[in-house]
């Protein structure tokens, strides 16, 4: 972005000669990324706006755990023949940080800085489940109030048997959720002090595309290459499974 690039503020002027483009062109365009809160215009010049700040943060904010993740991504998509990703919690909720993709286009709606919701994704609910429920309970209320058929919980009761479920056996999984014709799978990444640290995941079409609430027997062999490699790289940032079995 050209506004980072100049120090994160530049004038009209500048955005359009840095961009090779009219400053009418370019005034349209800092209007649109504007309203979409990318940009901020102040008197006399345009600055970062909380969207692209958020995004950032939460970039940063997996900057240990992404550099551990990124050479695991390419061989868990190729073990796994889907689509492998990286979530941590952002300031909007669980954000896909790194994404690795088939060939098979069904992804391609997700992209890093994608926003999950909690209820209606793989990634959410890992972090429904292991996070501190003060990090995800505004969230949590909030899409609750929703109609349950988008997330399938009709009251917190529900939620938390199957949050209790997801914790006992150590994944989570969404069929046709949060996006339609995909399933999605997550396992926990934890850090050195046993917290949770990201959520790795993988996506693929969804044969059963049947809701929420299916069967994942057909994914067992992928649910272990995931376990697998997410236990691998909850060490790599330190973590002790032996040392922390009495707060899992």
């Amino acid at each position: 972005m050209r506004i980072l690039a100049h120090g994160g503020s530049i004038k009209l002027k500048d955005v359009a000669a840095r961009a090779g483009m009219s400053a009418s062109k370019a005034h349209r365009y800092l209007a649109s990324l504007t309203r979409a809160g990318w940009a901020v215009q102040t008197d006399t010049a345009y600055r970062l706006g909380p969207e692209a700040i958020a995004m950032a943060a939460a970039c940063l904010a997996g900057v240990s755990v992404m550099k551990q993740a990124m050479p695991m991504l390419e061989d868990l998509c190729r073990a796994s023949g889907r689509s492998a990703g990286l979530a941590v919690w952002g300031s909007h909720g669980p954000t896909i940080v790194a994404i690795e993709e088939t060939a098979d286009p069904v992804s391609m709606n997700i992209r890093p800085g994608t926003v999950a919701p909690v209820l209606s994704s793989a990634s959410g609910l890992v972090f429904a489940a292991y996070a501190p429920r003060g990090l995800t309970n505004t969230a949590i209320a909030m899409e609750l109030k929703e109609r349950p058929r988008r997330h399938g919980f009709r009251s917190e009761a529900a939620l938390d048997r199957e949050l209790e479920i997801i914790r006992a056996q150590g994944w989570a999984s969404i069929h046709s959720g949060w996006v339609a014709g995909i399933d999605a799978i997550a396992v926990p990444v934890f850090d050195h002090r046993g917290r949770l640290e990201a959520a790795l995941l993988t996506i693929g079409r969804d044969r059963l595309a049947s809701g929420a609430k299916t069967d994942d027997t057909h994914l067992k062999p992928v649910i272990d290459i995931l376990r697998q490699t997410g236990a691998q790289l909850s060490e790599k940032l330190g973590y002790q499974l032996d040392a922390h079995k009495s707060t899992r």
